[in-house]
């Protein structure tokens, strides 16, 4: 495969984005009253992150062979997911702080992970 600093950079990125979850999971695992919902949901994000890896994986060769549009999809791809991660885990941290608060947590959003 070929190089590409762009990618290396992404791939970087994505290792330590895993190793943040893990961590996050592992002190959160070791806490008395943590959800198992959020659980389970940190085991979805270290899937998905596995998945942008495997994709980022793929634009080194589509970017050495000039398969731009494919290069555009991926990147596409890998930016929702980044999304829909970021969007699920600001609503796992304002869920958080209103129990934190004694504040009863305002109704689930449809379009957060479940």
């Amino acid at each position: 495969m070929t190089n590409n600093p762009l990618v290396d950079k992404l791939l970087s990125s994505f290792g330590d984005l895993e190793r943040s979850i893990s961590f996050t999971k592992q002190s959160l695992s070791e806490k008395d009253g943590v959800p198992t919902d959020v659980l389970n949901r940190l085991d979805q994000y270290l899937d998905m992150v596995v998945k942008q890896k495997v994709i980022a994986d793929e634009l080194r060769e589509q970017i050495a062979t000039g398969s731009w549009e494919q290069v555009a999809r991926n990147v596409k791809i890998i930016n929702g997911i980044s999304a829909m991660i970021r969007e699920d885990a600001q609503q796992i941290l304002a869920n958080a702080s209103f129990a934190a608060a004694g504040i009863q947590t305002p109704p689930k959003d449809d379009r957060m992970l479940s």
